[in-house]
Formats: structure tokens, sequence, C-alpha cells
């Protein structure tokens, strides 16, 4: 098998995981608001309890997706940067961070609807701290999602991977990253606007990597590279 073929392969995982992210943010009726009751927090895993676990499952098989998706672009940066492994390290260490914190986040909303069908087990304090640490969580994946789309769309300003236009567009979206998970850190309560504002970041970075996946399905890097290399000056 050449290497557009596994480009391709590449490329695809990218619109699996768009497809997935998608599924098991939106599968699920929207989650009470930060500082519900305890009982409505309680109530409301237990009455979606197989939504819920259904929503993990299908989160981590996005996470699966998104790291073959990563194991692409670090081939095509290194490609890209001769060896020199300038960005392509710190982009793999960013996906891979942002994956792992992503499932850690969903671990107690994962427990809690395990916990559910028990009845009397989802009281008290242990409610509260499992939903605060969701919470926090989040907050930490939207910051880590800002370290990985900066250093991925630098690389496709430098014309590493993809367009120029998209990594300017990324670097916007990582920028509105920054801003919501510094506010989540500090929010004691409802917001519209952080509300809002996680709806942008959520929907943008899904726009962004299906942008990126279908690009370089459709024009494999190694095509790309090529062709640019062939369009540049040859300095003597």
């Amino acid at each position: 098998m050449n290497e557009t073929t596994w480009e391709r392969y590449g490329a695809a995982s990218g619109l699996a995981f768009v497809v997935l992210f998608i599924l098991s943010v939106f599968i699920v009726p929207m989650p009470p608001h930060l500082d519900a009751s305890t009982g409505s927090v309680a109530a409301y895993f237990m009455s979606h309890a197989k939504a819920l676990l259904l929503t993990e499952v299908l989160t981590a098989f996005a996470a699966m997706a998104f790291l073959w998706f990563l194991g692409h672009l670090r081939h095509v940066m290194q490609r890209a940067e001769a060896g020199h492994e300038e960005l392509s390290p710190i982009v793999m260490v960013a996906g891979v961070a942002l994956a792992g914190l992503d499932i850690m986040s969903m671990m107690p909303t994962a427990i809690m609807a395990f916990m559910a069908h028990r009845g009397d087990a989802l009281a008290g304090t242990t409610v509260r701290m499992m939903w605060d640490w969701n919470q926090v969580g989040i907050a930490f994946v939207t910051l880590s999602l800002g370290l990985f789309l900066i250093v991925a769309s630098m690389a496709m300003v430098r014309k590493e991977m993809v367009a120029a236009w998209l990594g300017w567009a990324g670097m916007v979206l990582a920028a509105l990253c920054w801003i919501d998970g510094i506010v989540m850190f500090f929010q004691l309560s409802y917001s519209s606007f952080d509300n809002a504002l996680g709806l942008v970041t959520i929907l943008g970075f899904a726009l962004w990597m299906a942008v990126a996946s279908i690009t370089m399905l459709q024009r494999p890097e190694v095509v790309r590279h090529a062709a640019l290399a062939k369009a540049s000056p040859v300095v003597g």
C-alpha cells in the first residue's frame, strides 16, 4: 500500500472523529447548569443513564480516531520539516494530552451514569464532587485544545500542510479556546455568554477538523508537498 493511500486513511480518520465527536456531544439532552442543585444533577443522570453511557462509548472511539489522525499529522509535518523536528513533536504531545484530558474529564459523568441504577447511590457530596470535577476537567480540555490548535495552525501557516487560511482561522479559534478555558475556572454560576462561547469553540473545532480532513482527503499531503516543491524556485 503506497503513501498516498495511507494518507487518505489518516485524513478519513479525522472525518470519523468529527462524526463521533458531534454525536457524543448532542446525543443526550442539555445537561443541568453548573449551579443546578445536587438533586437536579442526580435526577438528570438517573433519567438519561443509558444515553450518557453511550455518549462515553462514542467519546472513547472519537479519541481513538483523533489519535490516528494525530499520527497522520505527525507524519505529514515530519516530511515538511525534512527531519528537523520543529513543530511536529509539539503537535503530537499536545494532541495526546488533549485526548487523555478529554477521557479524564468524562470519567465522572461515566461513573455517575453507571451508578444511576443503584437508586440512592447518587446522593450528597459525591454527586456534587463528580459534577464539579467534570466542569473543571472541561476547562483543562479547552485550554489544551487551544495549544493543539495553535501549533497545528502554525504548521498550516508555514505551509507544512493543508492551507494557510485554515491556519489563521485555527489561531483565532485557539484564542477563543483559551478565553473560554480561563472563564470556566472562575465561573460559579450559569452564564449565557460562556455557554455561547463554549458552543462556538465546540462547533468551530469540529468544522476546522472537518475542513482539514476533507482537504487532505481530496489532495493527500504527499501530492501537495510535491507540487509545492516543484513550484519553488531552486536557489543555486
